[in-house]
């Protein structure tokens, strides 16, 4: 009985360690799946939020550009001003135009407004200094607006942030020139989109000479272990800024993995991506989630496997063992013997039988010293 008992036990302790097994496995796979599934959330808000915010910019660019492009006033102030020095050959109230830009610069909250000549080179500006000296030529949308005549915009990622650039052509007010207006994507609209979607944000440019944090919601420790990561990674993040949809990947920073993809900055020649990354913390609070259901299922499972097997151990294996036992004890010719089995189930009929089969053995007990009758050949 000993021996049966500790072989139950052994099975019972190897189920429930593959419940706890099953359980671990299942939840680490679990984990995974939503903590990716809730990552690319965060990180695909984060993405759709910068890309909304960044044509909300531009559309507000275009439309103060507009306003100040069909004012009758300051386009007559800006092509009399335009009229060339004899003596020089240059526009002869420079300053004056200059005046006029700053005016409507301040006005509009603008970083910079230029005039641009026909072959989009600045005549005269206002506000940042990079924009100032910018070389628009060798920009598309100056190409495009002097071919279209129309608006056209873009945001450039040089000078150490992104810029909304609209370049509005003069021309169908009898003007040869163009009006440049630009605002300063700033950290704070950065931290404003970290905020919301709960991810940490970097704007990552690509030059020449390598690339350079624009502006980012990480720490300096943190910012500059991403921007190595960009460094050895500039040709895959690239290529994935040259896709709709990126897979998402592990990135070590400041010793903590977190998850991580790389979006296109919209509208900047491929040369500027958003490294989007969902903190370790939001792993853990999913994990803290997670976690204790699973335990208390797994914990359930073992409780109810014991259940069942004590169960079976009392209603079924228990007592056989004891018939067992009472049949070895009959077989050495002790018939006084009885057992009831619990409940009405095969041990229960099985008891019943061999409590019978004993009473009629004692009944029909041959006294010792009585011989034995022997069956005779009737024949």
């Amino acid at each position: 009985m000993i021996d049966t008992k500790r072989k139950l036990l052994l099975v019972g302790v190897l189920a429930a360690s593959v419940i706890a097994a099953a359980a671990a496995a299942i939840g680490a796979w679990q984990f995974r799946q939503i903590n990716q599934m809730h990552a690319g959330r965060l990180l695909g808000t984060a993405n759709a939020l910068l890309t909304q915010t960044l044509n909300e910019r531009i559309r507000h660019v275009e439309g103060v550009s507009a306003a100040i492009a069909s004012n009758p006033g300051f386009v007559a102030y800006i092509a009399a001003a335009l009229e060339t020095d004899a003596a020089t050959g240059q526009p002869a109230d420079v300053a004056s135009i200059r005046d006029q830009l700053d005016e409507r610069r301040r006005e509009s909250a603008l970083a910079a407004t230029a005039v641009l000549d026909a072959n989009a080179r600045t005549i005269a500006a206002a506000g940042d200094t990079f924009l100032s000296g910018y070389d628009y030529s060798a920009l598309a949308l100056a190409k495009e607006a002097k071919n279209t005549v129309l608006a056209a915009s873009a945001i450039i990622s040089d000078g150490g942030h992104l810029h909304v650039i609209t370049i509005t052509p003069l021309a169908r007010a009898g003007v040869d020139a163009s009006l440049m207006t630009a605002e300063k994507f700033d950290d704070a609209s950065l931290r404003a989109i970290s905020g919301i979607s709960n991810t940490e944000l970097a704007l990552i440019a690509y030059a020449q000479d390598g690339p350079h944090v624009l502006t980012t919601t990480l720490g300096p420790n943190e910012a500059q272990a991403v921007l190595a990561q960009a460094s050895v990674n500039q040709a895959s993040w690239l290529g994935h800024a040259g896709a709709r949809d990126t897979n998402q990947s592990a990135l070590v920073v400041a010793g903590e993995t977190w998850t991580t993809q790389i979006f296109p900055v919209p509208r900047t020649d491929r040369n500027a991506v958003l490294v989007a990354l969902a903190a370790p913390t939001h792993s853990r609070a999913i994990a803290g989630t997670l976690w204790p259901p699973l335990a208390v299922a797994a914990i359930a499972g073992i409780l109810l496997l014991s259940l069942l097997l004590f169960r079976y151990w009392r209603g079924t294996l228990g007592p056989i063992v004891a018939i067992t036992g009472l049949a070895e004890r009959a077989q050495r010719g002790d018939f006084a013997l009885t057992f009831k089995a619990p409940g009405a189930g095969i041990a229960a009929r099985l008891a019943t039988a061999l409590n019978q089969i004993l009473a009629h053995l004692d009944r029909h007990r041959i006294p010792p010293g009585v011989p034995r009758r022997r069956a005779t050949d009737s024949r």
